[in-house]
């Protein structure tokens, strides 16, 4: 009897270092199968305005802040590689931007304050420039920040063109309202109509029954406030502006 039951120890026993045997291959397994998985990246994204015309420089921040300067990364612009650098050389782009990249840091002038740090460089921003740009480390496919460049500008003013006194016919009676209607401009960011009242701002002046609508129109409210005095209007931005 005795001898069964140890018979029947060891058959359990057994089996549970079989099924120990297994699970420890299944682990084995699937952890074999995570490390060849390549886990897909989540890429940072920004956003970067800057005025037409100017300076843009868009670091690589995969060769820079990580230490390791011989470290080889590209550019890509809109999903097109489009230059190569290195923790100690920037990539200057030419003004169309579907062209090949000048990779040597000797096409920026002796005084070009820019360190050479992996460094993607516009010298004259243009709205062609505009779009998605990151770069990639080449040993690892590591992606960098995605940044969205967007290039400020604002269109000007017509030849000619001016405020033009909307409604209530040819001729005009003191204390009537008188509208100006200011000409259409657009840009990004969108432009703010200021006007200004013999060269001062008309901010100063809008207790005098003067309001500036929404769209930019001037309401004269009391006509006789005009009298000798010369009105200027002038839509401006960050970078720009734009006047009569």
């Amino acid at each position: 009897m005795d001898k069964r039951i140890n018979l029947i120890s060891i058959y359990l026993m057994s089996k549970k270092i079989f099924l120990l045997l297994f699970l420890l291959l299944i682990l084995f397994i699937v952890v074999n199968s995570f490390d060849s998985l390549q886990i897909p990246q989540i890429q940072r994204h920004s956003e970067m305005l800057v005025p037409l015309n100017s300076t843009t420089a868009l670091l690589c921040e995969l060769v820079f802040n990580q230490g390791r300067p011989n470290e080889e990364a590209r550019w890509i612009f809109e999903g097109k590689e489009v230059a190569r650098v290195n923790g100690q050389s920037n990539a200057f782009l030419n003004n169309n931007p579907s062209m090949h990249l000048n990779n040597s840091s000797n096409a920026s002038s002796k005084a070009d304050p820019i360190p050479e740090i992996g460094f993607l460089i516009i010298q004259s921003t243009l709205r062609e420039h505009e779009g998605d740009y990151w770069c990639e480390r080449l040993s690892d496919g590591l992606l960098g920040e995605r940044t969205r460049l967007r290039v400020a500008f604002l269109k000007q003013f017509a030849p000619g063109s001016g405020p033009v006194i909307v409604g209530g016919g040819s001729s005009r009676e003191e204390g009537q309202l008188v509208v100006l209607d200011c000409p259409q401009t657009f840009g990004v960011p969108p432009p703010i109509i200021n006007w200004k009242l013999n060269g001062e701002r008309l901010i100063d002046f809008l207790s005098l029954n003067m309001e500036i609508a929404p769209n930019g129109s001037l309401l004269l409210h009391k006509l006789f406030f005009l009298t000798k005095r010369l009105l200027h209007l002038r839509g401006c931005q960050f970078c720009c502006q734009n006047s009569f």
